[in-house]
């Protein structure tokens, strides 16, 4: 998995002790280029399955591809509701939205849209490398956190939100049984993510037993081999389930610190 952030990150941990635990004796340092050139396209798609297969494609064509980020048609929705505007393009019954980035020192729009051009599964697309049109795109996907927060406020409930990774194949079964937990409880799912790294952010809406809704989510995440927290951290709430994803002796060592 690209990304986890669950109990303590040994290297961060050695190299913060300033020598109390270990000595550094080397380090690396990545300097990552400034690129002037962009892109930035939303794509929609019949399926999940689609988005990961396009996905796949970009990868393999597309060298400077700089993000894929996916956005449900829930959330796509309430953002645009929030925004009081219409997105440019719509996804079917069953789809998905993709807002892709590329970046580079020359022009990538060609490579991009020839890597899209007959990619099975896309029914609409919007792209622009004017900058202005760039910001208002990726408000779609940039503003989606701030328009479940202000759904939440009306309703007078907060959020209950999970952050979790599993590998990209398994994301359409994550999603389902994350769906599934959504309508058992009766709260409404708002699902986007990084679909690059298989990273869904999982906000459910008016949600009574949010427990119940963790343990059914956060067991169906390790069964698929991924992460219960992939971005934001375990904090206090999701301690409880740190066994599902540590062995005994590594949540030993991080008590004994």
């Amino acid at each position: 998995l690209p990304k986890e952030t669950v109990g303590m990150h040994w290297p961060s941990l050695l190299a913060g002790s300033e020598g109390t635990l270990a000595v550094v004796t080397a380090a690396r340092l990545r300097l990552v280029p400034w690129f002037n050139q962009t892109i930035t396209a939303l794509i929609a798609v019949e399926t999940l399955d689609h988005a990961v297969d396009l996905l796949g494609r970009l990868r393999r064509h597309v060298a400077s591809l700089d993000a894929v980020e996916l956005i449900e048609p829930t959330a796509m929705e309430l953002v645009a509701g929030h925004l009081d505007r219409s997105p440019p393009i719509t996804a079917p019954v069953g789809g998905s939205y993709l807002m892709i980035d590329c970046a580079d020192h020359l022009d990538p729009s060609r490579v991009l849209l020839d890597a899209i051009s007959g990619a099975p599964g896309i029914v609409d697309a919007a792209a622009t490398t004017d900058a202005p049109r760039r910001d208002d795109l990726l408000q779609f996907r940039d503003r989606i956190t701030e328009a479940v927060s202000a759904a939440a406020t009306a309703t007078g409930q907060p959020t209950f939100k999970l952050d979790v990774a599993v590998p990209v194949p398994s994301l359409r079964k994550l999603l389902t049984i994350a769906q599934q937990a959504a309508d058992t409880d009766g709260a409404r799912l708002i699902p986007f993510g990084h679909l690059a790294e298989g990273n869904l952010h999982l906000n459910y809406l008016g949600a009574t037993n949010t427990e119940r809704i963790a343990e059914t989510v956060l067991n169906a995440v390790t069964d698929l081999g991924g992460t219960i927290s992939a971005e934001h951290g375990i904090g206090i709430a999701k301690t409880r389930w740190l066994h599902l994803i540590r062995e005994a002796g590594d949540l030993a060592a991080q008590r004994a610190i």
